[in-house]
């Protein structure tokens, strides 16, 4: 036996091994054959190598096609996942958001509490004053209450243009109307403008509307009529007004509706066409139709049947 006959042998012995190796490979569960990968010091160029050394052209192309088929139970592992995990994931932001909700809450009441006590401080502080500034002149006076007039004024107009622009929708202009607002009850509380009972209601009303609006944008968020491309605003001004878990709650329940519209539609689409092909083909064996073409078309299948003279069905799928 000549030393070509034994390379021949030998080299037809390691490929009989590689690919009983790579059936065994094949019959191991996913989980298992992915292992090689999801090492931290896996390097494709040098798996490559070590496989391909001493592979011919034909093992190669048994390996390439190993490796598809891996890619592919691979993908369909993770769509799995994706699908029964869903649920849970969708479980788990609620629940985060809700205690996100109960954390804002609970701040928006402590600061409603520490704006009382800074309230009932105030007003203290002004009421001592007032017992050592009882020889102001009538200028004084009258110069002080045109100054709360003002600022009652500007209150009445500020809180019918809020309600304005919330029945108009116009969130853009009703946020900037809410910093200005609240800017300017700053500004005349630290002039020592407003009495502390006319700042907190002037800090209630705020609020009122600031509330108002966030459940206005939760509201058109939610309906399922609102396009996506509407949601980004909508999110965006939540996140301004200091709702942002809620916001990102509706995101994702907005996206899931949209989702689960489109799979109902797909799946009517898919039963359509199913019925129209069997019906198709039932006529076809009782050689009840003649050339013809029938098209059915809708937003997701286009479903082109037609028969030519030599009466052989021809079918067209394109999205």
């Amino acid at each position: 036996m000549d030393s070509t006959t034994i390379s021949h042998l030998s080299h037809g012995s390691i490929s009989s091994s590689i690919g009983d190796s790579w059936e065994l490979e094949g019959n191991l569960p996913l989980k298992d054959r992915l292992k090689a990968f999801k090492t931290n010091q896996f390097d494709p160029n040098v798996y490559v190598t070590t496989k391909c050394h001493t592979m011919s052209e034909k093992e190669i192309k048994h390996l390439h096609s190993y490796l598809v088929d891996l890619k592919k139970a691979s993908a369909e592992e993770m769509r799995k996942s994706v699908y029964a995990n869903y649920p849970a994931f969708i479980r788990t932001s609620r629940e985060i958001t809700e205690l996100e909700g109960q954390l804002l809450s609970m701040r928006n009441l402590l600061s409603s509490q520490a704006t009382l006590v800074h309230g009932l401080s105030d007003g203290t502080r002004v009421d001592s004053l007032s017992t050592g500034n009882e020889d102001l002149n009538d200028e004084d006076i009258l110069v002080e209450s045109k100054g709360l007039s003002e600022i009652e004024n500007w209150s009445g107009e500020f809180e019918d243009t809020l309600e304005v622009l919330l029945a108009e929708r116009r969130v853009d202009e009703a946020l900037t109307a809410l910093d200005e607002g609240e800017r300017i009850v700053q500004q005349a509380k630290d002039r020592n403008k407003l009495t502390p009972a006319a700042f907190l209601s002037l800090q209630t009303t705020i609020t009122e509307q600031r509330q108002k609006l966030m459940d206005q944008l939760a509201e058109t968020m939610s309906q399922p009529s609102t396009r996506i491309v509407e949601l980004r605003p909508a999110v965006l001004a939540l996140k301004k007004l200091g709702d942002g878990p809620r916001s990102h709650t509706l995101l994702l329940n907005a996206h899931h509706q949209k989702l689960k519209s489109n799979m109902q539609a797909l799946h009517m689409e898919e039963h359509i066409s199913l019925r129209f092909l069997n019906w198709s083909s039932q006529a076809l064996r009782k050689r009840q139709v003649t050339p013809w073409q029938f098209s059915v078309r809708s937003p997701l299948i286009h479903l082109n049947l037609s028969l030519g003279q030599s009466n052989r069905p021809r079918l067209l799928l394109s999205s």
